[in-house]
């Protein structure tokens, strides 16, 4: 038990000076992360504007009001600024480390591979952005429900949604690992997680609008549902079966993670890199 635990606390100590190192090396240059910045708060700002340009058309949106809607589009942007801030070395991975052979440095490294490659991207601006952009939308989403007396009571409700932010962040993050981990056998998978991503943009809209196949494969298949929908759903209009079950959805997208990962890893070993 103490070698695991000295084992973790090297881990930890790794990943915080790579960390520092990141971010040093961003700060040696304030303008391009202030402009990486600011063009993430200005896709925020456009995402806000559309919903408020289709409430413009709607008074509702499969039942859905505009602040419900604009708490359901912060929501969904918090979980992936989460994810964002610390996975997105994973792209690399899809799209160049194991193709160019270069993927082999991290397994000469005093650490884990994954530890090392998600710690030479922590916290960059884009992230950083889509972040912060989400929590602004939540905040105002509150307000404004606060303000028409629908704000969310219940402390269980708020504790849930916390809960169900945790499982959406590892949700947008296992399924990233999955989809970088194939990589390991195709060189590249580069196209495929950009169109899965960008399928995850359907988690700023109620599922409600969505046929029921849709409804089936964005809660199951690619659990898009999860990220933003469902903690939204919880904490606005109570519990339903969806969020009874997406722990342990979110488990198995977790466990097939690091399942891919390390089998992933394994064969780029004995195909000799």
């Amino acid at each position: 038990m103490t070698g695991k635990r000295n084992e973790m606390a090297r881990h930890i100590d790794i990943m915080r000076i790579l960390t520092a190192a990141s971010y040093r090396r961003l700060m040696a240059y304030p303008i391009d992360f202030g402009i990486g910045l600011a063009g993430f708060l200005i896709q925020v700002g456009l995402s806000v504007l559309v919903l408020v340009a289709v409430f413009g058309q709607v008074n509702a949106l499969a039942g859905w009001t505009l602040n419900e809607a604009m708490f359901l589009l912060g929501t969904s942007m918090t979980t992936k600024g989460f994810d964002h801030c610390f996975t997105d070395q994973l792209w690399e991975l899809a799209r160049k480390l194991v193709q160019r052979g270069e993927f082999v440095r991290y397994l000469i490294r005093p650490a884990q591979p994954l530890v090392m490659l998600l710690s030479e991207r922590f916290l960059y601006p884009d992230g950083i952005g889509e972040l912060l952009g989400g929590l602004m939308i939540t905040v105002v989403a509150l307000v404004r429900l606060a303000h028409e007396g629908m704000f969310p009571s219940g402390s269980g409700r708020w504790i849930c949604w916390a809960a169900l932010m945790l499982c959406g962040t590892l949700v947008y993050s296992s399924t990233k690992l999955i989809l970088a981990s194939c990589a390991f056998w195709t060189t590249t998978s580069f196209n495929l997680m950009t169109a899965i991503y960008h399928l995850f943009n359907a988690a700023q809209y109620p599922l409600t609008v969505f046929p029921f196949l849709f409804k089936v494969i964005l809660t199951g298949v690619v659990p898009v549902a999860l990220t933003g929908y469902v903690p939204a759903d919880v904490l606005l209009h109570g519990f339903s079966f969806i969020a009874l079950v997406t722990p342990f959805i979110t488990f198995a997208f977790v466990a097939l993670a690091f399942m891919l990962w390390a089998r992933g890893i394994h064969y780029f070993e004995a195909v000799g890199g």
